[in-house]
């Protein structure tokens, strides 16, 4: 929880820290290990080294795989979405030549 440990940060609990865009992941003095978020860690830092915490700082984001399929999501939508699109339109058409063609064929029925 985030309060719990910005308590920790304001008692001196905190040794060290790792910050990855919003997610702070570290450890206590006593080797206990946490996970938070906060909403801007950037206005933590000048906290953290006044109380003498060690700070690490990883680039922030998603995962390669999410980059890759967000990346990719929209073309495989096309691909998938487009040919399954062009089916439905055939099979309902199809089934209107067939109500036509039944139609005629009932017409000429009745004038042949």
């Amino acid at each position: 929880m985030f309060s719990e440990f910005m308590n920790w940060v304001d008692t001196s609990q905190v040794a060290k820290v790792t910050i990855s865009g919003t997610e702070i992941r570290g450890a206590t003095r006593g080797n206990d290990t946490f996970r938070t978020y906060s909403p801007s860690p950037s206005y933590l830092v000048p906290r953290l080294l006044e109380k003498g915490v060690q700070i690490d700082v990883t680039p922030g984001g998603s995962s390669p795989w999410m980059t890759l399929l967000y990346s990719w999501a929209p073309l495989l939508v096309i691909v998938w979405a487009f040919p399954l699109a062009i089916l439905a339109v055939a099979v309902v058409m199809l089934r209107h030549i067939r109500r036509i063609d039944e139609t005629l064929a009932a017409l000429l029925r009745r004038t042949g």
